[in-house]
C-alpha cells in the first residue's frame, strides 16, 4: 500500500466523520509498521478464498478491477424513526440465544 492509497483511505474515514487523531503524515509510519505484520497473511487469505477485489487487499486469481468502498446515503427504513422506543423491541421474536420469546 502506498502513501497515496493511505491518504485516500483517510479521506474515506473523514467523509463519514470518523475522529482523526493525528495528521496522515504522522500516522503513516505507524500504520506501515503495523501493516507489515499482517499484510502478506491478509493478501494470501484474500487470494485463497477468492475474496472480492477490494482496494488495498492484494491481487486475485482472476484479473479484476479493485472495488472502492461504497456507502449508502440513507440506511433508514421508511416510516421508522430513531427515537421510537419500540424500535428496539420489534424483531422476529427471537432472543440472542435463538429461542423464541414468549
Amino acid at each position: 500500500m502506498t502513501y497515496a492509497d493511505f491518504e485516500v483511505a483517510v479521506e474515506h474515514l473523514k467523509q463519514v466523520d470518523y475522529p482523526i487523531e493525528v495528521a496522515s503524515e504522522q500516522a503513516w509510519p505507524h500504520f506501515r509498521g503495523w501493516r507489515v505484520n499482517y499484510e502478506q497473511v491478509a493478501y494470501a487469505l484474500a487470494y485463497a478464498i477468492d475474496a472480492p477485489p477490494a482496494l488495498w487487499s492484494g491481487d486475485r486469481r482472476f484479473p479484476s478491477e479493485p472495488m472502492p468502498p461504497s456507502r449508502p446515503s440513507n440506511r433508514t427504513a421508511s416510516g421508522v424513526t430513531a427515537d421510537d422506543p419500540q424500535m428496539l423491541r420489534r424483531g422476529r421474536g427471537h432472543s440472542r440465544g435463538g429461542r423464541e420469546q414468549r
